[in-house]
């Protein structure tokens, strides 16, 4: 099943928001985000893979009365949350993929957002159809997860197994479940991946800004729980990966907790 797929799931939008509201992750990136992407109160802004309408609600807090945005999803489940959650009339709210988001909606936006999702996507015809949707000297950000430290530098690996490597121990140990890593998710996963992908789809990345935020375990554990999150260790029903979750826990020493370190990629049309 396609990541898209399973964002049609009720039941993930439902959790999925849930924990938008209740821990500050996304609302930090979306923030940052924001921040970098450089909005103006008068911006026409496509926020791409709005999810649940976080990141919708970091951009209007930036807009003025002219402001636009138009609020785009896959999933009609995470729309509906979203559309009940945020109620401005200068949001516009979209049901489309990515991929063929330049079909469903006008050109001429000032910029778009993509907060925490790009890698889910096929990234050079996204970049292709962002480029033909900007208007001339428009803007493109997007956040991904790095393992980049503020200053740029790369981290040290952890001395101290994360509570997703316990749960997948657990997940080997008491499900049989059998790991096999995807080429692609390792290329998408990281910043110098989503940036060779953009530049291959016609956009030229032209500020990268490293940031990193302390997150409780407790964050951790409850990000985990929902389904779409642990998707990856196929084979095994969402009660298995639960008990291989709820045993890593027990485990897991809470000062091993690494920072969760993100990379926002500015980036512009090639003339």
């Amino acid at each position: 099943m396609r990541v898209v797929e399973h964002w049609r799931e009720k039941q993930n939008a439902r959790m999925y928001d849930g924990f938008a509201r209740r821990f500050p992750m996304y609302r930090l990136t979306s923030a940052d985000l924001v921040r970098c992407a450089g909005l103006q109160p008068d911006s026409e802004v496509l926020d791409l893979a709005c999810g649940t309408g976080v990141t919708t609600e970091a951009i209007l807090a930036e807009l003025g009365p002219t402001g636009r945005v138009t609020a785009v999803d896959a999933s009609a489940a995470m729309l509906q949350i979203a559309a009940e959650r945020v109620q401005d009339p200068r949001v516009t709210w979209l049901e489309a993929p990515a991929e063929h988001v330049a079909t469903a909606v006008n050109a001429g936006f000032s910029h778009v957002v993509c907060n925490s999702a790009i890698w889910q996507m096929q990234v050079p015809e996204v970049a292709a159809a962002i480029s033909a949707l900007l208007a001339p000297h428009g803007r493109f950000a997007c956040s991904v997860g790095t393992n980049r430290q503020p200053d740029g530098s790369s981290a040290h690996p952890p001395r101290k197994p994360s509570l997703h490597d316990l749960m997948r121990a657990y997940a080997v140990i008491d499900h049989n479940f059998v790991f096999q890593p995807s080429s692609r998710a390792r290329r998408l996963m990281n910043d110098d991946g989503i940036r060779d992908q953009l530049e291959a789809g016609g956009l030229n990345v032209v500020r990268t800004e490293y940031l990193e935020y302390a997150f409780d375990p407790d964050q951790t554990y409850a990000w985990s729980q929902i389904p779409i999150f642990t998707a990856h260790f196929t084979g095994l029903s969402y009660e298995q990966r639960m008990d291989a979750l709820d045993k890593a826990w027990t485990r897991l020493d809470p000062h091993a907790q690494p920072p969760s370190r993100w990379a926002i990629l500015v980036a512009e049309p090639r003339p």
